[in-house]
Formats: C-alpha cells, sequence, structure tokens
C-alpha cells in the first residue's frame, strides 16, 4: 500500500507541477516563481563555506541583502560546490566524507555545501529509508526546480559579487542532487565549469516529455557523469559506467521490499560517491 501511495502522490504533484515543462513563457516563469515562494520557505536551502581552517567559515541564503560569505570567497581560487542527496542531508557520509576528501587533496579549493531540506532529509529518521523513499522521493522531485532556482541564484552573485569566473566553479553531486545540480546549470545558461553527477537520481526523470532529466550535456561546460546503479542512460558530455552496473558485494539474497531498496539499490547507489572520494 506504501507503494501504492507513493505513485498516487507522485502524479498528482507532477500534474500540479506539470506547466514547468512549456518553458519560454513569460507567464509560466512568474507561476514558477509564484509558487516557489511558499516552498522556498516551507523548505529552506543554506549554502556552507568550509575551509581546512574553519569548518563552517560562514553561512549564506540566497536571497539576502548583504554581500553572500563578505569577503571570504576568493576570485583566484577555485569553488566546489556539494550538493547532497534525497533523505540524506550534509551532516550524511556523502558531504562529509567529500569536503574532507577535498580539504586532503586540495587544501587551498574553496568548499560550498548546499543544504536543502526540500530533500526531506529528516524523513529517514522518523520513518526508515524503506518508507520514506516510497512516499517522499516524488514530492521531493516536483520541488527541486524551486530549489533549482534557489542554487542558480546563489552561483550568479558569487559569479558577480566576488567575481568566481564562471569556470572555476564545479557542482559535485549525488543521486537526486545531481538533477537538482543540472536543473540550476541549465538555468545559468550552462555557463557552469564542470558538473560531476554521482549516479544521477532516474525515477520520474528521462521517460517522458514532462519527466524529463533535468541534468543533461549543456548543463555546464563539462558534464562527467558516473552511473553505478541500474536503469541508467547517457546524460553527460561524458558518462562512465562501473561494473557493468553491479557493485562487488550489493548483490545478496532479497526476499523482502526492505533487502531490495536499502541492500540492493543504495549499496549500489551510494558506491559513486565512495568511488569519487577514493
Amino acid at each position: 500500500m506504501i507503494w501504492v501511495f507513493g505513485i498516487h502522490v507522485t502524479w498528482l504533484f507532477m500534474l500540479a507541477f506539470a506547466s514547468e515543462d512549456k518553458q519560454g513563457s513569460l507567464i509560466t516563469s512568474v507561476l514558477r516563481k509564484a509558487r516557489c515562494v511558499p516552498v522556498n520557505k516551507l523548505f529552506p536551502t543554506t549554502f556552507h563555506l568550509r575551509s581546512r581552517d574553519h569548518f563552517n567559515l560562514s553561512s549564506a541564503t540566497a536571497d539576502q541583502e548583504s554581500k553572500i560569505f563578505g569577503n571570504h570567497l576568493k576570485p583566484d581560487k577555485d569553488v566546489v560546490v556539494i550538493v547532497h542527496e534525497y533523505l540524506r542531508g550534509c551532516d550524511k557520509p556523502f558531504t562529509k566524507d567529500t569536503i574532507k576528501a577535498y580539504l586532503k587533496a586540495r587544501p587551498k579549493v574553496q568548499l560550498i555545501n548546499v543544504c536543502w531540506s526540500a530533500g526531506f532529509t529528516s524523513l529517514e529518521q522518523k520513518v526508515g529509508m524503506t518508507v520514506g523513499a516510497a512516499v517522499g522521493y516524488a514530492p521531493s522531485t516536483t520541488l527541486v526546480p524551486c530549489v533549482g532556482d534557489l542554487l542558480a541564484q546563489f552561483l550568479k552573485r558569487i559569479h558577480q559579487e566576488s567575481h568566481i569566473d564562471w569556470d572555476r566553479i564545479t557542482l559535485v553531486a549525488h543521486s537526486l542532487g545531481s538533477q537538482l545540480s543540472g536543473d540550476a546549470g541549465n538555468k545559468v545558461g550552462g555557463k557552469l565549469g564542470k558538473i560531476i553527477a554521482l549516479d544521477p537520481a532516474t525515477p520520474f526523470y528521462g521517460y517522458s516529455k514532462l519527466t524529463k532529466s533535468l541534468l543533461n550535456p549543456k548543463s555546464a561546460k563539462h558534464v562527467i557523469v558516473l552511473h553505478t546503479a541500474r536503469l541508467q542512460y547517457s546524460m553527460g558530455t561524458a558518462d562512465f559506467y562501473a561494473n557493468a552496473e553491479k557493485q562487488p558485494g550489493c548483490e545478496k539474497n532479497l526476499e523482502t521490499v526492505k533487502e531490495v531498496v536499502v541492500d540492493l539499490w543504495y549499496c549500489s547507489h551510494s558506491r559513486s560517491f565512495q568511488y569519487f572520494i577514493e
């Protein structure tokens, strides 16, 4: 019943946001912005600047009046923006381990992590991954364009205010965060230097015009995609498929829904960022 409920919720949300696919219309743009205002207030998105010496050097929001991160961002250094996946927020392994790996390998890089609560990052603690994946993923996918507006606004502001060249900006994202990054990249005109997408989310993306992938080869100058789970198709300027999409240690005797979701799917899914960190 949970899965059936999740499917119904999915299509209700898709129909509510269906006009998003009719791009280019001024009316559509105004309507999208109007509906995203309450969404982004209900599900806030924050940006956090990290450094080797100061784990939380500065925090910001895309629409704050003051200059983002003050004078902490330097135009002569690369910027890496880390975008977490659905259900798992900034306190989970992808974000934390990726930050540690970058600070060790490239200590001078300017790291920013995006904490977007529209990914229902507290849902897993309350109901578990299996139920969370069933009932929360669909609404989360429909909120991605609203968060994409904020991320695009943020990127434009650090480009303009801190004079960060587009080529110096890289987005590193996992799962649904990859679709979010693609959406933001599209909204800044594909000017970003690079998007590294780690096993991008595919459910409800890419199978029809209504659900087309937001991440695509034009989302940035270079779109590098690493696939580690099944049902994946090309999305970038370069796509890599690890181990023929069957990750060692993830094939087990699967007898329950939980085992399929957690042991098989998420095991292979999470290998993408583990391989990247290595």
